[in-house]
């Protein structure tokens, strides 16, 4: 029973740290957008800087982009 709680709060913790390593991407990622406020969202640019956040922080299912 010991050994069960054990593990449950080492899960509960991995998925607490995954979630604020994401958390902390995306606020880097906003500040960057933030400092870039002239960017439209159509650009180049802006859809690589989402496309690359998107990547990082969803686990690879397929590949969605076509060159």
């Amino acid at each position: 029973m010991e050994l069960c709680e054990r593990r449950h709060v080492i899960t509960e913790l991995l998925q607490f740290q995954n979630l604020a390593s994401h958390m902390v991407t995306l606020t880097v990622g906003l500040h960057f957008v933030s400092q870039h406020k002239d960017w439209d969202l159509d650009t180049v640019s802006t859809r690589v800087l989402f496309t690359t956040y998107l990547s990082a922080t969803t686990p690879p299912v397929s590949s969605h982009i076509s060159h």
